[in-house]
């Protein structure tokens, strides 16, 4: 692959990468997100029995057809420990 993206998502091309989640991330003004495609995608994992399995549609982004795509990365007790404590 010869896109770049930041940790932020931002798209140096035409690939972005975002991580969505329900429950806040520090420092982080776009979560929990407000935007139709992350909300489904939460929804349907929450909901789904398939928790390996994506989520994913046909949209328009700026003008052009676009496939978003949602894989589940679900972080637990050691995850947050680093990634959302509250603590460190």
């Amino acid at each position: 692959m010869d896109k770049e993206y930041d940790r932020t998502g931002k798209a140096h091309g035409f690939m972005q990468l975002k991580l969505y989640s329900n429950y806040p991330f520090r420092e982080r003004e776009d979560s929990p997100p407000t935007h139709k495609f992350a909300k489904d995608a939460l929804e349907h994992f929450e909901k789904t029995d398939d928790k390996i399995g994506p989520f994913y549609k046909f949209d328009k982004y700026i003008g052009v057809r676009a496939l978003r795509y949602a894989t589940p990365l679900i972080m637990n007790k050691r995850c947050m420990s680093c990634h959302n404590d509250k603590e460190t």
